[in-house]
């Protein structure tokens, strides 16, 4: 049975899981993506069916709730042959209650220690831990606990921050999001003074139809919908101002659209604009 040393280990609320358990499997079922949502449309008289997502312009697919599946082998077990020897059985229930406080509690924090950065998630349980404890079974020992991550991604250990000051048509370059392969829709957008600003990827945009004057700065929250004036001079933006497509998210960005990815900038009346926008990357994984 392999080590949990020699392994991908994670932290689970801050507590990493080789305080509790020998071996951990890492390979398949740990880290399961989820599942896109949305059917093709069937239509009498057409062959096939029609695929509403298939457009540049139409709205991707969304994603179900992510899960994650923890199966390991709990201390004071031989991870060999699943014995308990007579001395270690205190050690076997005092880590297995240990683990059994770590799942159940209303969050669970979990954090993924990489080569390339940690990766972390928001879950919860999604069913009752199981725990074999049949002295003939030679899993004895073996502890499995099932997660569902509520809002279906991981993200990187901080927010990533892009920014441009350009001309308008100018690149917006957002290469610090590369390698993430999940949609982000909680971004956060600065646009500086200008007028009439557009961000662009492929069909997607996010715009305001308006002036932002000099000293001011217009921030919009793809997260929560709502606009503020950030760091600039206080102002009230005009939300009914907003413009985005396809929706239902103010702006989409796709980490993996482009090598690296990009957004382009557009904006009216001359002169450059300045843009930022920040966000976690994101993941379908662990």
């Amino acid at each position: 049975m392999p080590s949990l040393e020699d392994a991908d280990t994670y932290l689970v609320n801050g507590v990493d899981l080789r305080s509790h358990a020998w071996w951990l499997e890492v390979a398949e079922g740990l880290a399961d993506a989820p599942e896109p949502r949305g059917d093709d449309l069937e239509i009498p008289g057409m062959h096939g069916a029609l695929d509403p997502h298939a457009a540049d312009t139409a709205a991707r697919r969304r994603y179900g709730p992510g899960t994650i599946t923890f199966r390991m082998g709990v201390k004071g077990v031989d991870p060999d042959t699943g014995a308990v020897p007579d001395d270690t059985l205190a050690e076997y229930f005092t880590h297995l209650d240990g683990l059994q406080r770590l799942f159940n509690t209303r969050r669970v924090e979990l954090v993924h220690p990489r080569g390339d950065g940690d990766r972390r998630a928001t879950a919860r349980l999604a069913a009752p831990i199981r725990a074999v404890r049949e002295p003939s079974s030679p899993w004895f020992g073996r502890f499995t606990a099932q997660l569902t991550i509520p809002a279906a991604f991981w993200t990187g250990p901080g927010d990533v921050t892009a920014s441009a000051t350009v001309a308008t048509g100018g690149v917006l370059n957002l290469a610090g999001f590369a390698g993430g392969n999940a949609p982000i829709t909680d971004a956060i957008i600065d646009f500086g003074p200008g007028n009439n600003p557009t961000l662009i990827q492929g069909g997607t945009y996010v715009a305001y139809d308006g002036v932002i004057t000099a000293g001011r700065r217009l921030v919009i929250d793809c997260g929560d919908w709502s606009a503020g004036y950030g760091s600039g001079a206080v102002w009230s933006p005009d939300q009914g101002a907003i413009g985005y497509n396809p929706g239902p998210s103010w702006f989409e960005l796709d980490p993996t659209a482009g090598d690296p990815p990009a957004a382009v900038l557009t904006h009216t009346g001359g002169g450059t604009m300045n843009v930022m926008l920040t966000a976690p990357p994101t993941y379908l994984t662990s």
